[in-house]
């Protein structure tokens, strides 16, 4: 409201819809009776969202009129927070809450409001009729969250973000090693950035008493894209799965049929992200890319193991540099400004007479330390794949800690980028 007051009208309206919808489904027998219900609360969502959000993108596409209006904060969330609650109402998986104050703060709950995560009502709204008593312990843990969210976003997606502008800004200048490797650090610039939001978010959260759902689970030790989107955006992803792919697909059907289900998924993923080509394009690659890998996924197999059976680090290493490459890669269009730029981008990539480092930026001390602080990260996350890592140090020493807090506020201070970045997942 205090960034554009009329926009509020939407989010209550959604609210408003779904509650509404979902008490009238509770008072049917069958899923026939209910989904007229189910069908008004789509229509009600979707045309929101789509109004908002891409109709000045297919009306283009068509020489159509263009709306003059700004995309609300949070709308791709909220909508698909409500419409996986008035869907599981019209399935009978869960029964209607009746206090509208309630319902109407499980979509509003401001700590996953703006960015996800993208919660089901069946997990986050019983929390909400448990009083929820000052807990110091709680307290600390949701603290050192946020803290470990904050250092991750400050000190090295904003730092990073600096040298991969530069590089996308005025790509036409740089050669295909610079190019491969602002795709490798844009990735995991995205990856920290909505991460620490994440993480943000579920400390705000746990210091009031609420869990929220885990967002991301190290996903830069995935040994294949199907390994990978189970880690990456969890939140949306088994959305997707859970109200797209699953009721369109049976264990019966052929191969190629959960390909194109498959293809669907991805393609919608690509359009949530944004009304643009680029990200339609980023979501069908990573779909096509999903369905390859499906479709050789024993000769593949065949091939690892007559190759490194006695080597498992080695076969780690190989799949999961294989697997961060695609998405890297992929990533070009998701970064891009238009189509054009990112197909020229992708050539260079593979143009090898333009192999040479360069990322026009003076500062090379500060990308090292970048650089060293995100190998810090993947160390940590490879100690928390075999045991957790969180655990293990909130049961360390008093001292220790706290010379752990103390260096990451320091740090967050200290290398704060002068152009400060606004969290990436803000714009969808």
């Amino acid at each position: 409201m205090s960034w554009k007051l009329e926009y509020v009208f939407l989010i209550a309206a959604s609210t408003l819809l779904d509650y509404l919808c979902a008490l009238q489904m509770a008072k049917k027998q069958t899923k026939p009776e209910r989904k007229p219900y189910l069908i008004a609360s789509v229509i009600g969502n979707l045309g929101m969202l789509f109004a908002f959000k891409y109709f000045n993108f297919f009306s283009s596409c068509f020489s159509g009129p263009v709306l003059n209006v700004i995309l609300p904060v949070g709308i791709s969330f909220y909508t698909f927070q409500t419409l996986s609650y008035s869907i599981d109402v019209y399935r009978g998986k869960m029964k209607p809450e009746t206090h509208l104050g309630r319902f109407a703060l499980y979509v509003s709950f401001f700590p996953q409001l703006v960015a996800g995560p993208i919660e089901r009502a069946s997990r986050l709204l019983p929390q909400f009729k448990l009083e929820h008593d000052w807990n110091a312990v709680r307290a600390r843990d949701g603290l050192v969250l946020m803290l470990w969210g904050l250092f991750r976003k400050v000190v090295v997606a904003d730092n990073i973000a600096l040298f991969v502008n530069s590089v996308f800004e005025t790509d036409k200048e740089f050669g295909g090693l610079s190019i491969l490797l602002a795709a490798y650090i844009f990735t995991f610039q995205v990856y920290l950035d909505f991460a620490a939001y994440s993480e943000i978010a579920r400390g705000a959260a746990k210091v009031m008493g609420y869990d929220l759902m885990i967002n991301f689970k190290r996903p830069y030790h995935a040994t294949s894209l199907t390994d990978l989107w189970q880690r990456w955006h969890i939140s949306l992803m088994t959305w997707l799965r859970d109200y797209i792919y699953v009721p369109m697909t049976s264990s019966k059907d052929s191969k190629w049929k959960k390909s194109r289900n498959l293809l669907l998924v991805f393609f919608l993923s690509g359009l949530w992200h944004g009304a643009s080509w680029t990200f339609i394009v980023w979501g069908l690659l990573h779909g096509i890319f999903l369905v390859i890998e499906n479709l050789t996924k024993t000769i593949r197999a065949q091939i690892y193991d007559h190759f490194f059976t006695t080597s498992s680090r080695l076969r780690f290493f190989i799949k999961n540099t294989i697997t961060i490459t695609i998405l890297s890669v992929v990533g070009l269009f998701f970064r891009a400004s238009s189509l054009d730029q990112g197909f020229s981008m992708l050539l260079r990539v593979f143009d090898f007479t333009t192999y040479r480092f360069d990322f026009g930026v003076q500062n090379y001390k500060l990308l090292i330390f970048c650089i060293l602080v995100m190998a810090l990260i993947l160390i940590i996350e490879a100690v928390e794949e075999r045991l957790s890592w969180e655990a293990m140090f909130l049961q360390s020493s008093l001292v220790f800690r706290w010379t752990i807090y103390s260096l990451m506020i320091m740090a967050c201070f200290a290398f704060i980028a002068i152009k400060s970045q606004p969290f990436v997942y803000f714009q969808f």
